[in-house]
C-alpha cells in the first residue's frame, strides 16, 4: 500500500508540474544541476578509485569544478532547447538532441576549465578520461530526467498488465496486429480496461515474434491464432489492423471461429479514422462491410486540400448516406462553409446536429429545400454562392421508381437540371454529380433517369464556366435501404432472409471508401468527364446474407432460412460500370478511371426531350415516360410489364417545341 501511495504522490506531483510550463523549466534546470554535480563526483570516484591521494586533492577544488561545469553546460542546454522537450512525448529525435547537446556541453566544460581554471587560478589539470566519464554519466542522467515520465508510464502499464494477467476473472483478449494501431490499442486496453486482460498479440512480421509490447508477448503469425486461442482460453479477438484487406479480415475471422471464438471485434478502416489515433472507444463488432471491403484507400491529400480548403461547399441530399458522409469528409479539409441542402426536415435537423458536434470549427448551414423547386434552388445558390457542389440528392430504390417513374423524372432528371442551371448562374467552380452503375445499359426507370442525369451535366458543361463531372460507382454497404440493414432486420425477426436470386451479384464499397474516391475524382476533374470507381470484384448477395447470419450468431439455412423471391421489375442479375461501347482511360489514381463517352445528341435536342419528359411526368403518363426514355437512351431495355400496349407517342407541334427551346436559351 505504501508503494501505491508513493506512486500516486509522484504522479500528482508530475501532474502539477505539467500544468505550469515555467515550473517544468525550473524542474529541469534543478534536475540538470543535480545531475551535473553527481556525474562529476562519480566521474572522479571511478577514475581515481585506486588513487585516494589524487582523489583527495581534486575534492578540495570540487567547488570550482562544479561552478565551471554549471556555467559552461547550462547555457549549451538552453541553446539546444532541452528545456522545451515535451515530458509526455519525448522521442528518439529528442534523445539525439540531448546527445548532441551533451557533446558540445562537455567540450565547453573542458575548454572552460582548461582556459579559466587551470591558466587563471593555476589549478591542477583534470585528466581527459574524467571528462569522458562525466559526458557518459551526464548524458544518462539528463536523458533519464526527460524520459522519466514515459518510462514510469511504461513501467506502470507493464505492472498493470502483469496484475491483470494474474487475475482469472477478466475476459481474455487476443489482439491481432502489433503495428502503430495495435500498440495504441494495447496501451489503451491496459490503461482503461477493467474487466479484461490482453493475453497475447499476433503479428505476421517475424522480427516481432517473441518480443514484448507493453509487457504482452507477441506470439507469432496468423498460423498461431487457433493454437493461441485454444491454449490461452481466449474469449475475445480484436483485429487491430486498420489497413487490413477484406480477404485478410475474412481469414482472421474464420480462424477465430474455427477455434471457437464468436466474440470478434475490429478497429475501423483507415478511411473511417478521422484523426489517425486509436483507443478502446474505436473498437466495434465485426460487420459484413469489414469482410467485403476495407481495401486501403489512399488519396492525394494535398490536391484534395487545395480543392476544398477555404471553399463554400454545397451538398444536395445532405442527410442521405452518401450526402452526410460527403459533409463529414469535406469538413476535414477546412472549408469556409458547408451548405446542407435537404428536403427531409427531421433528417436535416439530426444531420446538422451531428456535424456541429463532430466538427465545431466548421460552419454548417442547413437549408430546407427541394431540388424540384427551381426558384428556391436558384435563390439558395445566389444567396450562398457556393464554389463546389456535390449533387447527391436522388431517388435510388429501383422497385419504387419502377412503380412511379414520374417521381424519378422529377427528382433525378429535372432536379439535376435545376441544380445544374443554378450552379451556372451562381458561378460555381465545379459541379460533381453522384451517379450509379445502374445507369449503364439500364433495365430500370431509376437507372435510366440517372443516365439521363449524366447526359444533362455533360451538356451543361458546354454552357458556361462551371466544370461539370460525374462519378459513377456501385452499391455502398450499410446505406439506408440497402441489403445490409434489411437483412439485419430480417435476422432479428428470426428470418427468413429474402434474396431475389441465387446468382444475383453486385459491386460493393463502404461509404467512407466511396466518398474518399469521389473527393479525389472531383479534385482531378477538368469538366466533361464521367469517372468510374474501381469497385473490386462483384459479390453474390446470397453470400452477404450467409455472412450476416453467421456474424449474428446463427447458422444459415439451419437457424435462419434463406428464401429466393425472384428478380423484381427493373433489376439485373449483374450490374455493369461501363457499356460495351464506352471503355475507359486510366487516371493517375489506380482506383479511378475515366469513361470514354460519346454524346450523340445535341444539348438543345436533349433539353427538348427532357422538358417533354417533365410534361409526361406532370401528367403521370407512365408508359409514355418509359418509351420516351428508351428513345433518349437506346441501350435502355426495361424488363417490366406495361399497363397498356405501347402507346402512340404524339408528334408535337413545332411551335411547342420551339417554345421549349426558347425557354432553354433564356435560362442559359
Amino acid at each position: 500500500m505504501k508503494g501505491f501511495k508513493l506512486g500516486r504522490g509522484i504522479r500528482e506531483l508530475l501532474w502539477h508540474i505539467r500544468r505550469y510550463p515555467w515550473s517544468r523549466h525550473v524542474f529541469f534546470i534543478v534536475t540538470d544541476v543535480i545531475s551535473l554535480l553527481l556525474s562529476i563526483y562519480l566521474a572522479f570516484l571511478l577514475r581515481f578509485e585506486d588513487d585516494p591521494a589524487s582523489l583527495s586533492s581534486y575534492i578540495q577544488i570540487l567547488g570550482i569544478i562544479y561552478m565551471t561545469a554549471v556555467v559552461t553546460k547550462l547555457p549549451i542546454y538552453w541553446m539546444f532547447r532541452l528545456y522545451n522537450i515535451s515530458w509526455s512525448f519525448a522521442s528518439i529525435g529528442d534523445a539525439l538532441q540531448i546527445a548532441v547537446a551533451n557533446v558540445f556541453a562537455t567540450m565547453a566544460f573542458y575548454t572552460g576549465y582548461d582556459f579559466i581554471a587551470t591558466r587563471s587560478f593555476m589549478l591542477t589539470p583534470i585528466p581527459r578520461s574524467v571528462f569522458i566519464i562525466d559526458f557518459l554519466l551526464s548524458l544518462a542522467l539528463i536523458g533519464l530526467a526527460r524520459f522519466s515520465k514515459r518510462l514510469s508510464a511504461y513501467t506502470f502499464r507493464s505492472f498493470q498488465a502483469f496484475r491483470r494477467n494474474g487475475n482469472g476473472n477478466h475476459k481474455k483478449i487476443l489482439v491481432i496486429g502489433a503495428g502503430n494501431a495495435g500498440e495504441q490499442l494495447v496501451r489503451s486496453l491496459i490503461k482503461d480496461g477493467k474487466n479484461f486482460k490482453v493475453v497475447g498479440i499476433i503479428d505476421d512480421n517475424p522480427s516481432k515474434w517473441n518480443t514484448l509490447l507493453h509487457g504482452i508477448r507477441i506470439i507469432g503469425g496468423r498460423d498461431k491464432i487457433k493454437k493461441t486461442i485454444e491454449n490461452l482460453d481466449v474469449d475475445t479477438v480484436i483485429i487491430a489492423i486498420p489497413s487490413a484487406s477484406g480477404k485478410d479480415v475474412r481469414e482472421f475471422v474464420n480462424l477465430s471461429r474455427e477455434a471457437g471464438v464468436t466474440d470478434i471485434k475490429i478497429l475501423p478502416s483507415i478511411a473511417e479514422l478521422v484523426n489517425g489515433t486509436v483507443n478502446m472507444r474505436d473498437v466495434r463488432d465485426i460487420s459484413v462491410a469489414d469482410l467485403l471491403g476495407r481495401d486501403q484507400i489512399s488519396i492525394e491529400m494535398d490536391i484534395v486540400n487545395k480543392f476544398l480548403k477555404g471553399k463554400v461547399v454545397l451538398v444536395t441530399g445532405a442527410s442521405g448516406s452518401i450526402g452526410e458522409e460527403l459533409c463529414r469528409q469535406v469538413a476535414r479539409f477546412d472549408p469556409s462553409k458547408v451548405i446542407l441542402f435537404e428536403l427531409d426536415e427531421t433528417r436535416l435537423f439530426d444531420t446538422h446536429r451531428r456535424l456541429k458536434y463532430r466538427f465545431p470549427h466548421v460552419k454548417f448551414v442547413p437549408v430546407l429545400a427541394d431540388v424540384r423547386d427551381r426558384e428556391k434552388t436558384m435563390a439558395v445558390f445566389m444567396e450562398h454562392k457556393p464554389d463546389v457542389v456535390f449533387h447527391a440528392a436522388a431517388y435510388k430504390h429501383v422497385p419504387m421508381i419502377e412503380a412511379f417513374p414520374e417521381e424519378g423524372v422529377k427528382t433525378n432528371i429535372i432536379g439535376t437540371y435545376n441544380v445544374g442551371m443554378a450552379a451556372i448562374n451562381a458561378g460555381v467552380e465545379k459541379f460533381v454529380f453522384i451517379s450509379t452503375d445502374k445507369a449503364v445499359n439500364p433495365t430500370s426507370a431509376m437507372g435510366a433517369s440517372k443516365r439521363i442525369g449524366e447526359m444533362i451535366i455533360l451538356a451543361l458543361n458546354e454552357m458556361g464556366d462551371t466544370k461539370f463531372i460525374a462519378v459513377r460507382f456501385g452499391n455502398v454497404l450499410g446505406s439506408r435501404g440497402s441489403v445490409v440493414p434489411i437483412f439485419k432486420e430480417q435476422i432479428q425477426r428470426g428470418g427468413p432472409v429474402t434474396v431475389t436470386h441465387p446468382d444475383m451479384k453486385r459491386y460493393f464499397m463502404t461509404i467512407p471508401e466511396a466518398v474518399l474516391l469521389v473527393l479525389q475524382a472531383s479534385a482531378m476533374g477538368e469538366g466533361g468527364e464521367v469517372f468510374v470507381l474501381d469497385m473490386g470484384e462483384p459479390v453474390k448477395i446470397v453470400d452477404i446474407a450467409r455472412e450476416m447470419i453467421t456474424l449474428m450468431g446463427y447458422k444459415p439455412d439451419v437457424d435462419i432460412p434463406i428464401v429466393f423471391t425472384g428478380i423484381r421489375p427493373g433489376e439485373k442479375l449483374f450490374e455493369e460500370l461501363l457499356t460495351a461501347e464506352e471503355g475507359t482511360e486510366a487516371t493517375k489514381h489506380h482506383k479511378i478511371f475515366k469513361a470514354r463517352l460519346s454524346q450523340k445528341m445535341s444539348p438543345e435536342e436533349l433539353m427538348d426531350r427532357v422538358f417533354y419528359l417533365h410534361e409526361l411526368a406532370n401528367g403521370m403518363r407512365r408508359d409514355e415516360i418509359i418509351y420516351h426514355m428508351m428513345e433518349i437512351i437506346p441501350s435502355y431495355k426495361p424488363n417490366r410489364e406495361f399497363e397498356s400496349s405501347r402507346p402512340q407517342i404524339r408528334e408535337e407541334p413545332k411551335h411547342t417545341r420551339k417554345k421549349r427551346h426558347t425557354g432553354y436559351r433564356r435560362i442559359r
